[in-house]
């Protein structure tokens, strides 16, 4: 059964997502789940587990979210479609194990549907959140095994297990970075070739478009020269990259296959 209707004019889209954070900061785990529709997916890293229905998005609150003291989205930029934005954040989260917050600079994309969010996909670096809590030794790695106890005792074994294997993404930092400069800095033929297998959804303002890649040049070209990637995060099969011209900045997600692009995400940055 869906959440009652929200009556009253549709919030954009940049509002309705970031209503999200909000009821997290305030820990308002009721208000978080109702701006869900209630078979959403949230897939939180990218690469880990996919929870979809309102019973498995209680079960991640409480296993990912509860356990924390505090949350806050410090966002970097917004890159905003008719129905899907981008944000890139840092997300600092204040654990029971230190005073100064874990930092994790991230892309969390969501779609909107109306009133409600249709997914959420975050993209970040679950090894660097576990290499800062074995920094904090005894405490940290103590934390570590509840954290895991917590996601096989409400979430299932397969899940923790999924968690583990999203860890190991596709590429490594240096190579995932290396392999956006490469997407996004070829000469056309070069990108023609690269892009031949690959699906390209546009979003913007003006709506959604999909279709070849290959017919996106003019589209990444007008960003003008001179494009560079301000953060590259590779999680799971995933490269998520922040791509900047000297015309504006861009939001990239990138699926990966056999070190190909096969799917990519582009949506600009703006309000």
């Amino acid at each position: 059964m869906q959440p009652p209707k929200v009556e009253g004019p549709l919030p954009s889209p940049l509002g309705l997502v970031a209503a999200s954070p909000a009821a997290v900061l305030r820990r308002d785990k009721s208000a978080w789940l109702d701006l869900f529709t209630t078979e959403a997916t949230i897939e939180d890293p990218v690469g880990a587990g996919v929870y979809r229905g309102r019973k498995r998005h209680a079960a991640f609150w409480d296993v990912f979210i509860a356990p924390q003291r505090e949350i806050t989205f410090v966002p970097k930029r917004e890159f905003v479609g008719a129905d899907r934005v981008i944000r890139y954040v840092h997300i600092e989260t204040r654990t029971v194990i230190a005073d100064a917050p874990l930092v994790v600079p991230a892309l969390v994309e969501y779609t909107v549907d109306d009133h409600r969010i249709r997914t959420l996909r975050a993209f970040w670096r679950s090894r660097d959140a576990v290499d800062w809590f074995l920094d904090h030794r005894v405490s940290g790695a103590w934390n570590l095994l509840r954290q895991g106890q917590r996601m096989v005792s409400d979430l299932g074994l397969g899940d923790a297990v999924r968690f583990g294997a999203a860890l190991r993404p596709v590429f490594a930092p240096a190579r995932a970075r290396s392999f956006i400069l490469q997407l996004v800095g070829a000469p056309r033929p070069v990108w023609l070739a690269r892009m031949a297998r690959a699906t390209l959804t546009w979003c913007d303002r003006e709506g959604t478009r999909v279709g070849p890649a290959i017919e996106a040049w003019d589209d990444i070209r007008g960003l003008g020269p001179g494009l560079d990637p301000e953060i590259v995060i590779a999680t799971g099969d995933w490269v998520a990259a922040v791509v900047v011209g000297e015309r504006g900045a861009t939001a990239w997600l990138v699926r990966v296959h056999a070190g190909e692009a096969v799917e990519v995400i582009v949506t600009p940055e703006g309000r």
